[in-house]
């Protein structure tokens, strides 16, 4: 199964089971699943799901669409990318020469300012 559609039936399941989950599931589906797993999700298709579990007007659109990690960042944050500044996998921390990767564990690149606070942080507390 694609990860989106295993993020899909695992919400579907839950409402159905009424199931106590935790604060946060976050699936993120990568721009070529589509080609891995000969899984191609229609317009169409997606309405009449969402439509069936009463997301009328739902609307799914990347911030950026060609970048995975500026996307799911604008998504963590809330931030668009011209507030966050990041526009690419790896950036350079211009105070120290610092390169960011998606692999980066420094809390400076997540909560740059501490007042940004990452969904994955708010879950933590």
């Amino acid at each position: 199964l694609s990860e989106f559609l295993l993020g899909f039936l695992l919400f579907a399941f839950n409402a159905i089971a009424d199931w106590k989950c935790p604060k946060l599931v976050w699936v993120s589906a990568r721009g070529n699943v589509a080609d891995q797993d000969s899984f191609k999700l229609t317009k169409s298709v997606e309405r009449n799901y969402l439509k069936a579990l009463g997301f009328s007007n739902f609307k799914i659109s990347p911030y950026f669409p060609t970048e995975s990690v500026a996307n799911e960042y604008t998504q963590a944050t809330g931030l668009k990318p011209e507030e966050h500044k990041i526009f690419s996998k790896k950036m350079l921390r211009s105070s120290n020469g610092e390169i960011f990767t998606p692999e980066s564990t420094n809390e400076w690149w997540w909560n740059w300012n501490n007042e940004i606070k990452p969904i994955w942080m708010i879950n933590d507390q």
